[in-house]
């Protein structure tokens, strides 16, 4: 198994102000902290999800967008290869060298950016009642509350439609282990 090199970027860590450095992972390509190779107590965990471009429109261009890339897919300035692209926030797309971590290549675009989908139906928190908001992470598309106390999320299925809410466990005392000391017995 070749080793999964990092590739040096000047976006800082946002957590310790490192260098973050692309990684290609099983899941995909994200940013992770350049301090992670430090010792444990020195470490530093960091991680930023990239959304791939297909997912992300470019407010600007308005509906030629889609069109407008396919045109003008970046080509790496070091080696020629094509470049694939990822959205790190609203206002910044990373263009990864197709040759990475053979090439260092990258590029930062800045803009604004948003993912698609994202004007589709708000979904509302069962749990605090705010507004939950389609977000990418590195297991797929799913909502999340916006309010930042609350923390809730429930996934997308594969059919598109928001899974439906996970229900807290429902004790059942009449249902006590007898023979067996069970963690669900009640004093």
């Amino acid at each position: 198994m070749q080793p999964n090199q990092m590739v040096l970027t000047s976006i800082d860590c946002p957590t310790c102000s490192r260098p973050m450095g692309i990684r290609t992972a099983s899941t995909g390509v994200f940013l992770g902290c350049s301090g992670y190779a430090l010792p444990p107590k020195e470490r530093c965990k960091q991680t930023i999800n990239l959304i791939p471009e297909n997912e992300v429109l470019n407010i600007l261009e308005g509906d030629d967008a889609e069109t407008n890339a396919l045109r003008a897919r970046r080509r790496c300035q070091k080696c020629g290869t094509a470049m694939d692209s990822y959205l790190i926030d609203n206002e910044r797309k990373l263009h990864v060298c197709g040759n990475n971590p053979e090439c260092d290549g990258y590029e930062i675009e800045k803009g604004e950016f948003r993912i698609k989908g994202y004007d589709g139906p708000v979904v509302e928190c069962e749990k605090c009642g705010s507004e939950m908001h389609l977000k990418m992470g590195r297991f797929g598309k799913y909502m999340a509350c916006t309010n930042e106390e609350c923390k809730n999320t429930r996934k997308i299925l594969r059919s598109g439609e928001v899974a439906p809410p996970k229900e807290d466990p429902v004790p059942l005392p009449e249902l006590a282990c007898e023979k067996v000391r069970c963690l669900l017995r009640v004093a």
